[in-house]
């Protein structure tokens, strides 16, 4: 606000000298009001030689009043940002932290835990999502020698097949609908695994975490 106020007493004061003590010619002209203020003083004062001067100090005893604020307010700018790049490393790091340990714990998966077997429905909303999650099961199972089928299907397709399986995987965008799925595995004995973006992200590229979620439910279910 200081700068906003002072500065146009300042160059009334500026312009009063230059009339009134140089001999610049005053305002002769009303000019449209958009009309630029550096061209409107050269054009205002008939073309007068000594407003081509009057502009250019105008224009530095300006830029000298307003700099120091505005290097002020850059510096609080500055530090806000610095503070917001430092919280989000912080909370990047901590959440990169506590990825890495649920992943190795998760992957902590000995070879026990593969002597069951179990039939997967993977459910998102247009079998995409879903479909990348079972081909990761599928092939790790292969791998493992676990008895395990995963189907991938969009929410409201083939939900009888719901029956047949003893979990069934609900996809982070389907959130809003786990409270029906329940519903449904609840009737069919099924366990229901909900999962968030990130769970689901890691699921997909560490299928030893996955199988070992997907036996601990079976355990709970037995």
């Amino acid at each position: 606000m200081i700068p906003f106020i002072i500065t146009p007493i300042i160059n009334s004061w500026i312009l009063k000298f230059f009339v009134e003590q140089l001999g610049m010619n005053g305002f002769m002209h009303l000019l449209p009001w958009p009309t630029p203020a550096p061209i409107g003083i050269y054009m205002a004062s008939n073309f007068a030689m000594l407003s081509l001067v009057l502009i250019a100090v105008l224009l530095i005893v300006d830029f000298i009043i307003w700099y120091p604020f505005v290097r002020a307010y850059d510096k609080i700018k500055l530090d806000e940002e610095r503070s917001t790049v430092t919280a989000e490393s912080s909370n990047d790091l901590k959440d990169t932290s506590d990825t890495k340990t649920e992943q190795e714990n998760e992957s902590s998966y000995d070879q026990s835990t593969h002597n069951f077997s179990a039939n997967v429905l993977v459910v998102c909303a247009g079998g995409g999502t879903s479909g990348i999650l079972a081909n990761a099961l599928n092939k790790t199972t292969k791998e493992k020698g676990v008895q395990l089928e995963a189907t991938a299907r969009a929410y409201g397709q083939d939900m009888d097949l719901i029956r047949d399986m003893d979990v069934v995987i609900l996809a982070p965008q389907m959130d809003s609908m786990k409270d029906e799925m329940k519903k449904i595995t609840d009737q069919y004995d099924a366990q229901l695994m909900t999962t968030t973006g990130r769970e689901y992200i890691a699921l997909t590229r560490d299928g030893d975490a996955a199988l070992t979620k997907i036996a601990n439910l079976i355990r709970q279910k037995n």
